[in-house]
């Protein structure tokens, strides 16, 4: 048995006063105390708390959604970071990459995704997430290269499976989604931000975006491609796709790609500003809308799901993709000596 430690911040309104509380429980049951709810998760070693506004008499409580971990990011003996994120909106979930140094998506990350969102979709006290990044500089560099060089074909198709599962899963969700981008956010990165109902995109040089498979000798499959033209337009998507464009955030505002472009200092609170907007609308309307305009997209992919498997691993495993992909990974480990 492994206990956890969690810590709340909530604020008392009108006296603004801060009072820290700790809780503890045992690992994996779902454990309730009073107006809190947490769940551990085993997989991630992460909390989730469920919100609650409680109105008393004398004073007045407005206790904070709070949900927030680390995806991807390994257990460590003895950790202490805090893995708590301040001031959300009450309904909404945060969910932050932490899979240095590039938060890369590898096979694990993509299931812990996948596992943790279909929680926060069975939990009807989410109704919108932001998704954002821990790594500095970067949101996703995208598909994790060695889980696609040097491996077997059996791997290959789990591994595609799994990037299948993920666009899935975020495309068509209940929930609303809002991309808090202040970092790199370049191929599988940038599809995950277009699966996203809104986008916000630091004003940096650094903060490029696009899918650049074209540059790295791969080819996006379909989905990547539809995803893109039902953003941005099929000539623009055409153009984009072919040159493997990475667009710095004033071209990428302009092209459709992004819908805001702030300050860097100012994407988490404009993405928390903008989901207030999107809540405001009411559930059963706004899914129901959003299934219409996606549902065909993602049933061509349902339709050639094994064929698009069995594609993917057929074209990974030529010897020139190998090799293509080879090379590119030593040339990151030599920049990084």
């Amino acid at each position: 048995m492994q206990q956890k430690y969690f810590k709340k911040v909530f604020r008392g309104r009108p006296r603004g006063r801060v009072v820290k509380v700790t809780h503890s429980f045992w690992q994996p049951r779902f454990c309730r105390f009073g107006s809190w709810a947490w769940t551990w998760h085993r997989s991630s070693g992460h909390a989730e708390v469920a919100s609650h506004i409680d109105h008393q008499k004398d004073l007045q409580l407005e206790y904070t959604t709070i949900y927030t971990w680390g995806l991807g990011e390994k257990k460590k003996k003895k950790e202490k970071k805090r893995r708590l994120a301040a001031d959300v909106t009450s309904g909404v979930a945060v969910m932050k990459f932490k899979n240095p140094p590039v938060n890369s998506l590898s096979l694990e990350l993509l299931t812990e995704f996948v596992i943790s969102l279909e929680k926060l979709e069975n939990d009807k006290t989410f109704r919108g997430v932001i998704l954002s990044s821990d790594c500095p500089g970067v949101f996703s560099a995208g598909l994790d290269l060695t889980e696609m060089c040097g491996r077997n074909p059996a791997h290959y198709a789990e591994y595609w499976k799994a990037v299948q599962e993920l666009w899935l899963r975020l495309y068509l969700s209940n929930l609303v989604l809002i991309a808090a981008i202040s970092g790199a956010c370049p191929a599988g990165g940038c599809l995950i931000s277009l699966t996203c109902d809104y986008r916000v995109l630091a004003d940096n040089p650094k903060c490029l975006i696009g899918l650049n498979e074209t540059l790295l000798g791969i080819i996006a499959p379909f989905w990547f491609r539809d995803t893109l033209v039902n953003t941005i337009g099929h000539r623009a998507a055409e153009r984009a796709l072919q040159l493997g464009l990475l667009f710095p955030p004033a071209e990428a505002l302009q092209v459709g790609m992004v819908d805001q472009v702030v300050p860097e200092d100012q994407v988490q609170s404009t993405a928390l500003s903008v989901m207030a907007q999107w809540m405001a609308i009411p559930d059963h309307a706004r899914q129901l809308t959003k299934n219409m305009m996606r549902k065909p997209t993602v049933d061509r992919l349902l339709k050639q799901r094994d064929a698009d498997i069995q594609n993917f691993v057929s074209f990974i495993s030529r010897d020139s993709i190998q090799k293509s992909l080879q090379m590119y990974l030593e040339k990151l480990k030599q920049k990084k000596g």
